[in-house]
């Protein structure tokens, strides 16, 4: 955090691409999780069919 004197300093600009790096991760990490999902349950309700 910066002073309010001094004015923002360059750990803003590194703060926001953090927060950045960890929504792409949340979001990557849900849609391969939802992936494994699905694909579980597609062998789940083929192994009830045979």
């Amino acid at each position: 955090m910066s002073c309010p004197l001094c004015g923002p300093s360059e750990s803003a600009a590194m703060a926001a691409g953090v927060r950045a790096g960890v929504g792409t991760l949340i979001v990557v990490t849900a849609v391969v999780v939802l992936a494994l999902a699905r694909f579980a349950w597609r062998l789940w309700t083929l192994r009830d069919r045979a």
